[in-house]
């Protein structure tokens, strides 16, 4: 009970994401037959890239630096003891930073240990659940990673459309002459 009393509260959330094919039906509840409204089903590799994805050191430091993670306890251990139990484990030298590491490596590193992604089995759905001493920080660390992934896809996304745009536009611009010239023909004709 002593050792307990030592060891600071710990907090889970959990957000989820459901994972559905580009041009799939958004909404699970949608029960027309026509063949827009059908969703598309995705394999669990689709579903297990997108979980890898969401795993990516990348996205995880920007989010730390979004949330200025660095600046807390919990995630650089370089500030100070979290609690009293890791009081004691500094005071014996089992706690505290590393030697040699830098700030953003702490962080990383804590911020993995408090994070766990999966997907469910035969789901669509990929969960993200982070645990924090502080319940409103691991809530908002689930969220966060959640919207910053989904926000990447369709920025990831609108990207395409404009780059397909560029292409017709130059398919566009080489046949505008060519349609000037028959349509010149077109109207000597009918003259």
């Amino acid at each position: 009970y002593g050792g307990l009393m030592m060891v600071a509260p710990k907090y889970q959330s959990q957000a989820e994401m459901t994972i559905v094919a580009k041009g799939a039906s958004h909404s699970l509840g949608d029960k027309t037959n026509s063949p827009d409204s059908l969703t598309i089903k995705m394999d669990k590799e689709a579903i297990n890239t997108h979980v890898r994805a969401l795993q990516s050191p990348d996205l995880i430091a920007r989010i730390a630096e979004q949330m200025e993670l660095g600046g807390k306890r919990e995630f650089n251990s370089a500030l100070g003891p979290v609690d009293a139990f890791d009081t004691v484990t500094r005071l014996v030298g089992l706690g505290g930073p590393r030697p040699g590491e830098s700030e953003r490596d702490r962080v990383l590193n804590a911020l993995f240990k408090n994070l766990e992604i999966y997907s469910a089995k035969e789901s669509r759905f990929i969960g993200v659940r982070a645990t924090s001493i502080d319940p409103e920080l691991s809530a908002e660390i689930a969220n966060r990673v959640a919207e910053t992934y989904r926000n990447s896809l369709a920025s990831a996304a609108t990207q395409e459309v404009d780059d397909q745009q560029k292409v017709l536009q130059g398919k566009i611009d080489k046949l505008m002459p060519e349609v000037a010239a028959i349509e010149t023909e077109v109207e000597r004709y009918r003259g």
